[in-house]
C-alpha cells in the first residue's frame, strides 16, 4: 500500500495519484450548516441522472477547482487550485496552478502523475488506480440514500449534497457530490478513505462540453525528466 502520509504537496499528489488516479476531488470544505440555509429532501436519483444524461459518448465536464486534502496521520491540510476535464470515455486531466506545473491525466491505459518540482513523472497502469472518471461516473449511478439533503447556499444557489455508496475494493469509506439544483451541474465532490483522509473538491464555472480535443489526453515525459513505472 501507498504511504498516504506526504511529507511534500509534491509527494501527496503523486501518491494520490497512483492510488486514486488523481488527488481526486478536493476543493474547498463541503457545505456546512454555517454557509446555508436550512435543508429540505429532494429525491436523488434525478438529480444524478441529469448529470450523468451529459455525460455520454465523447461528452465530458470542465470545471475550475479548489482542493482540500486533510491527512488524518498528521493532522494537516493542503489546499491546491486548478482546472479539471474529465471525459465520459473514462480520460481525465487535472492541471494544476498551485502547486504550479502539477499535472495528472489519463490516457485510457495508464495515469500520469507530473511533479515538477521533483523532475518526476509517475505512471500507473489504470487497473492499479480507481480511475478519475471512472470513480466518478460510476459514483453518479448509486447513491447510498434515496434522498439529497438540498440547502440554499449565499455563494452556490440551491445545492443538492447527496451520499454516495462506499467503496471498500478502493478503500473509500464515504463519497459524496454536490449539485447545483439549477441548472444541474456539479459543483462539488469528495471521500473520506478508510484511514480518515479526506479529500473534497469544490467546482466553479463547470461546463458540459460536448467534445475534448484528442490531444488533450495525450501525455509524454517531458526532457530532463525522470520516469517511475509502477509496473
Amino acid at each position: 500500500m501507498l504511504d498516504r502520509r506526504p511529507a511534500t504537496p509534491a509527494r501527496g499528489l503523486a501518491a494520490l495519484a497512483v492510488l486514486f488516479s488523481v488527488a481526486w476531488v478536493a476543493g474547498g470544505p463541503a457545505l456546512r450548516a454555517t454557509d446555508a440555509g436550512p435543508a429540505a429532501l429532494r429525491p436523488a436519483r434525478p438529480l444524478l441522472e441529469r448529470v450523468r444524461s451529459q455525460l455520454t459518448g465523447r461528452a465530458g465536464l470542465r470545471a475550475d477547482f479548489t482542493q482540500v486534502s486533510e491527512w488524518a496521520a498528521l493532522g494537516e491540510a493542503d489546499t491546491s487550485e486548478g482546472t479539471l476535464s474529465v471525459a465520459a470515455s473514462g480520460l481525465f486531466r487535472l492541471d494544476y496552478r498551485r502547486p504550479r506545473g502539477h499535472r495528472i491525466g489519463c490516457d485510457g491505459a495508464r495515469v500520469w502523475t507530473f511533479v515538477p518540482d521533483e523532475r518526476q513523472v509517475l505512471c500507473a497502469r489504470v487497473r492499479q488506480t480507481t480511475g478519475w472518471s471512472g470513480l466518478f461516473l460510476e459514483s453518479l449511478e448509486d447513491p447510498a440514500d434515496s434522498l439529497a439533503s438540498v440547502v440554499v447556499s449565499p455563494d452556490r444557489g440551491e445545492v443538492a449534497r447527496i451520499a454516495l455508496r462506499s467503496r471498500p475494493e478502493w478503500e473509500l469509506a464515504a463519497l459524496y457530490i454536490e449539485i447545483a439544483v439549477s441548472p444541474g451541474r456539479p459543483v462539488g465532490y469528495g471521500y473520506t478513505d478508510a484511514e480518515g483522509n479526506r479529500i473534497c473538491f469544490r467546482f466553479r464555472d463547470a461546463r458540459f462540453v460536448a467534445e475534448f480535443p484528442d490531444t488533450l489526453f495525450r501525455f509524454r515525459v517531458p526532457s530532463g525528466y525522470e520516469l517511475f513505472e509502477t509496473d
